[in-house]
């Protein structure tokens, strides 16, 4: 900690000033699109903001080569540790209870629900009333709407997972793990063994020396011819000392792991409480906007209110306008004679042209109608709540931080200890190997010196001591092993949260490790981003024209007065016109003239008799108006002319009277006929009639021109539930829409505009990914700097074990040779012991 230095950069001076700016930019209007500022989340501190001080003995640091090695004796690929990871999820699993709680309340936060909070439904299985399937766990995979849900794994595969994990057998994962530690402690027993074996027969079996040859090599005794120069003590000195300094270099190598080990320790703390800081910076930041828009949700409650008062015409009329259009197909078919693709193409405009911005409008009115207006309250009590978390998070954080200083501190107090215990091994047995040494060179000075024994003494605790570090190498190799797994575990865990943590937790982690946003993750956006859903809507109604979209509308419906309307009438009176001096003499006769004036007002001409027989009555009328008559009534009824029998039996009518001759007038019968001439242009007058007025109430309900013989709209049309004209409608509807959307426009100045800047701010700050950072730098120093330095020291071990076995091999082969002599010396003595022996006989032989 002491070595940090952290360079803060204040994120709530960054968005003052930004806000500060645009004020005085655009006093009157924000701008309210949802733009985060530019590297939001570097605003906090990152872990190359720290400065830590390296050990001055790094480079000299073998931590790679010794993680390397850990992973050539693992030799396990990628898939290796997805199956023990998937194991040990197995292993940890209660799959009674768990499988017993796939429904959860439907309160619940494990409840699996769609994006609508509606509970998903498995084929083959449904909850009770009140309860939801759960999220995924450890025992049920992720639920699918009408599929069959399925466990994550087989029952058969949790039943066979602990043996799998944690079986005493060498396929396991802990006898494959430990196996290598194993080898090494029983490798440690038997030269522990074989030491044993050695010591009792050169110390204790001292009969056996000379009569068992097998106990021979274990004796004290020197050869008798002596022993070549450079192998008596020349080699073995040299060996003994290289032993020695391999042991130094071995005990160098350990301590520079332990430096590394330190380092490690002190980067971890650092990163740990730059993540804690980062975490607290970020709770208060994200608090300070809930707490602004706490104070504003009941204002914003009041204006949202304001705005959608008076607008349920929205939709309805919309609705309505479609609807007209459908009356004007559906009432008007002759008055439209083949041109209805002109009013369909005017609906399609209407469709095309005002539906998108009516949604969007709806959209805007319904969010705040929803989410502002109807939950202010929710939204007052949930934020509250949040706030007070946020608080008592925060609090936790500053004892967390506490806590980690602590630690840090009592950690840093361990560490002479450890460089002791560590450094310890080393010096005891260099002490042991230098002990040896002064024997090797008092055993040269004088072979009778006291001192010499001090070599058998350093080969015995070398022997010693050399096993026990072997077996504590074994120790620390197997906990090597076990952390370099682990590591490789963490990093799948990394990837895929979702089969540890369950689908719930996964969602905010993976969101965490993968840079994505926490709001979005947990579908917070959906849930209380009124301030987007109205900047979608803005977005879409301030760029675009709708006047010019309505005059889409309303130019081609006006248009439809002269193209439709106009020319349908004019066409009906050159139908009508046309009829003029035709007919058949003596049966009919058409002579009038017609006028446009007479589409009105038939009846209004000289009364005469009709040339024809009607065929209500088959007989000729007076052409004289009958009560209230319509136009189209009294067209109808006077020129709809009968037929003539054309003989005197068969079937030949007139109403009910089938007693007519030939030549008298009918109405019904196969054998009464028509003439085409008449039947044709009585068919031209009655349907110009039709076809002009049908044009002429349509002029009525389309509202172009109001023709002053109707009311506009009619009265059918009324019936219908269009109170207006389709114009009248269809023009009063934009200038509505109008007002409402330049009300949606301004709502960037009212309260509501003031809380959905502070949900931009908010949302802003869910990009969180400084704990990721934070997460892969302590796992770094863990796996990589800290592994690396406890496997230079397991390496230290191994090396300082096999040194010590050689120092103490070297010791006894030394204690036996320095006691014997050279091959030349054993020689010269050989010669004096022969001539002492002779010179003794001579003397014996005189004397006798």
């Amino acid at each position: 900690m002491k070595w940090r230095k952290l360079k803060r950069i204040s994120f709530e001076v960054f968005t003052l000033f930004q806000f500060v700016t645009a004020s005085a930019v655009f006093p009157i209007e924000r701008e309210l699109q949802l733009q985060c500022p530019p590297n939001t989340i570097e605003s906090f501190n990152a872990p190359s903001d720290l400065e830590i001080q390296e050990s001055p003995y790094a480079f000299l640091s073998v931590g790679r080569q010794a993680r390397a090695f850990l992973g050539t004796i693992r030799r396990k690929k990628k898939e290796y540790y997805q199956d023990v990871l998937d194991k040990m999820i197995m292993y940890s699993c209660d799959v009674e209870q768990e499988e017993q709680n796939r429904c959860v309340p439907e309160s619940s936060e494990f409840a699996a629900k769609n994006w609508n909070n509606e509970c998903i439904i498995a084929a083959g299985y449904s909850c009770d009333i009140g309860f939801c399937e759960r999220t995924s766990s450890c025992f049920w995979d992720k639920v699918s709407s009408g599929e069959v849900r399925k466990s994550r794994f087989t029952k058969d595969q949790y039943s066979k997972a602990k043996e799998q994990l944690i079986g005493l057998t060498k396929g396991s994962y802990a006898g494959n793990l430990a196996l290598p530690t194993i080898i090494g402690i029983s490798v440690s027993a038997a030269i522990f063994l074989l030491w044993l074996i050695y010591f009792a027969l050169r110390y204790c079996c001292c009969c056996l020396w000379r009569s068992c040859a097998l106990c021979k090599p274990c004796s004290p005794i020197p050869k008798e011819e002596g022993y070549n120069v450079c192998f008596q003590w020349i080699i073995p000195t040299f060996l003994y000392i290289g032993s020695f300094l391999g042991l130094m270099i071995s005990g160098f190598i350990a301590l520079i792991g332990n430096h590394d080990i330190n380092d490690a320790a002190t980067s971890c703390f650092a990163y740990v409480s730059l993540l804690l800081e980062n975490a607290g910076s970020f709770l208060n930041e994200s608090s300070l906007p809930l707490q602004t828009l706490t104070s504003v949700v009941t204002s914003a409650a009041v204006d949202a209110f304001n705005i959608i008062d008076g607008t349920e015409y929205v939709r309805v009329t919309a609705n309505r306008i479609i609807q007209s259009f459908g009356d004007l197909l559906s009432l008007h078919v002759l008055g439209l004679d083949g041109n209805e693709g002109a009013l369909i193409d005017v609906e399609n405009a209407f469709v095309a042209n005002v539906e998108p911005v009516v949604d969007q409008i709806q959209g805007m009115l319904d969010t705040l109608e929803s989410d502002i207006y109807d939950g202010s309250n929710l939204i007052n009590s949930t934020l509250t709540g949040v706030v007070s978390q946020i608080d008592s998070f925060v609090e936790n954080i500053n004892v967390w931080e506490n806590d980690v200083a602590k630690y840090e501190g009592e950690e840093f107090e361990t560490r002479p200890l450890r460089q002791a215990a560590i450094l310890s091994c080393f010096v005891i047995g260099g002490t042991i190997c230098l002990v040896g040494l002064v024997g090797i060179i008092a055993s040269k000075r004088s072979k009778e010196s006291r001192l010499a024994a001090m070599t058998n003494l350093a080969g015995i605790f070398s022997a010693l001591l050399g096993t026990a570090c072997l077996v504590l190498a074994s120790l620390t190799l197997f906990v090597s092993l076990v952390w370099h797994d682990a590591c490789e575990i963490s990093a799948l865990v990394v990837n895929d949260f979702e089969p540890v943590l369950g689908e719930t937790l996964a969602k905010g982690a993976t969101a965490i490790f993968s840079g994505s946003n926490l709001a979005v993750a947990f579908n917070l956006t959906d849930r209380i981003d009124f301030e987007n859903k109205l900047n979608e809507g803005l977005s879409q109604i301030e760029n675009v024209n709708i006047t010019e979209q309505f005059d889409l509308v309303l130019s081609p419906l006006k248009d439809i007065q002269t193209s439709v309307v106009d020319s349908v009438k004019a066409t009906s009176f050159l139908a009508l016109s046309s009829i003029f001096e035709v007919g058949i003499p003596g049966v009919c006769e058409f002579s009038y003239l017609w006028k446009e004036d007479d589409f009105l007002e038939p009846w209004n001409r000289s009364s005469m008799i009709t040339s024809w027989s009607l065929n209500m009555t088959g007989l000729p009328v007076s052409e004289e108006r009958i009560g209230n008559e319509s136009p189209e009534e009294y067209i109808n009824r006077l020129y709809s002319i009968a037929g003539k029998c054309d003989s005197s039996t068969g079937d030949c009518c007139l109403n009910e009277d089938c007693s007519r001759q030939i030549e008298d007038s009918c109405n019904t019968g196969t054998n009464c006929k028509r003439e085409a001439v008449c039947e044709a242009a009585s068919q031209t007058i009655r349907m110009s009639f039709e076809k002009w007025h049908d044009a002429n109430r349509m002029s009525a309900n389309l509202g172009a021109i109001c023709p002053q013989d109707l009311t506009c709209p009619t009265v059918e049309f009324q019936s219908r539930g269009n109170q207006e004209t389709v114009l009248g409608l269809v023009s009063s509807y934009g200038d509505n829409i109008t007002e409402t959307a330049g009300n949606l426009i301004n709502i960037a100045n009212t309260t509501v505009g003031d809380a959905m800047e502070q949900v931009r701010i908010f949302l802003c700050n869910m990009n969180i990914t400084f704990v990721a950072n934070g997460y892969n730098q302590v796992r770094d120093e863990i796996c990589e700097t800290m592994l690396g330095g406890f496997s230079q020291i397991n390496f230290g071990f191994w090396a300082l074990g096999i040194w010590l076995q050689s120092i103490a091999i070297l010791s006894h082969v030394l204690a036996i040779r320095l006691r014997g002599y050279t091959k030349s010396e054993a020689s010269e003595r050989l010669k004096e012991s022969s001539f002492k022996s002779d010179g003794l006989m001579v003397s014996v032989t005189d004397f006798a």
